[in-house]
């Protein structure tokens, strides 16, 4: 494996926004690669109604227009906490969008069961990233299994 330590970081920080009910597609806060940034910048995500944000003061997810939308619009200083942003996860600008692209598609599932397989495309993705085996990526997927009481 490339780079089994971010593998196994990465997978960590996405169990614990899985568990946490900290994933929403389609928020650049809240999806994989904003729960990804915010546990690398050590940003606490703020839980509202419908909604995650990142804290007040912090850049509101502009990492998303360089990555996913390849934005040359920002300005300087925002370049720079973007870049801040980005480095803090060890995966290059393209890595990144891969894992958002991977997060944010497996369209036809239930609502219910939505962001488990959303989740599964991006440990399949990682495992593409990292050149993961098919051992490592079964222990991976088997940590998002919620136990049912």
């Amino acid at each position: 494996m490339k780079n089994k330590e971010l593998f196994e970081k990465t997978v960590s920080i996405l169990v614990k926004a899985y568990q946490d009910d900290t994933l929403i597609a389609g928020e650049p806060c809240a999806c994989a690669v904003g729960n990804i940034i915010a546990s690398n910048m050590n940003y606490k995500l703020i839980k509202t109604v419908g909604s995650i944000k990142w804290p007040l003061g912090v850049n509101n997810a502009k990492w998303y227009d360089v990555v996913c939308l390849d934005s040359d619009y920002l300005k300087a200083e925002e370049v720079s906490y973007v870049d801040i942003d980005i480095k803090s996860t060890g995966y290059s600008k393209n890595e990144l969008w891969l894992i958002e692209k991977a997060f944010e598609s497996s369209e036809n599932v239930k609502q219910k069961s939505e962001i488990f397989y959303k989740l599964m495309n991006t440990v399949d993705c990682l495992r593409e990233i990292h050149e993961a085996n098919t051992s490592d990526v079964c222990i991976a997927k088997s940590l998002f299994v919620k136990e049912t009481v």
